[in-house]
């Protein structure tokens, strides 16, 4: 895979010169050593050839996009979240109301998620439980 680099005006930049030429082809598998894959992590760098002498190391951009999964969720977020605005209890009223079926049952089947997950005989066993273990601290002074 070779890539071609763009000729710049140099005096758009403001780099020292260093012999090369202006128009070099990049080869991926020769200079693999020197390019920096997608999820690479850098721990540390040093200067040798920015010419500047003050320790910044140079880079290149060559390829930017959302390759990976985690960037494709990521620019999902940011452009999806940006665009609409997601009302979910309103998209469910639609949703019901497309099948043209009858809001009681669906209502009473709600209430019944509610008792099945709370029964109501649950709230007088734990009160009596509840009364129970403070009556037999009471008895050994302990509340």
């Amino acid at each position: 895979m070779e890539i071609m680099l763009q000729q710049i005006a140099e005096s758009a930049l403001d780099v020292v010169r260093s012999g090369i030429s202006e128009i070099e082809i990049l080869r991926i598998n020769r200079d693999k050593q020197h390019i920096l894959f997608g999820g690479t992590r850098v721990f540390g760098a040093r200067d040798t050839t920015s010419g500047f002498g003050i320790g910044v190391s140079l880079c290149v951009a060559l390829r930017t996009g959302f390759s990976t999964a985690m960037d494709q969720l990521v620019r999902l977020i940011i452009f999806l979240i940006s665009q609409t605005r997601f009302n979910f209890q309103e998209i469910s009223f639609k949703f019901i109301a497309s099948f043209g079926s009858n809001f009681d049952p669906i209502i009473l089947r709600a209430l019944d998620l509610i008792t099945i997950a709370v029964p109501p005989k649950l709230l007088a066993r734990m009160n009596s439980g509840i009364s129970y273990v403070l009556s037999r601290l009471k008895g050994r002074k302990r509340y």
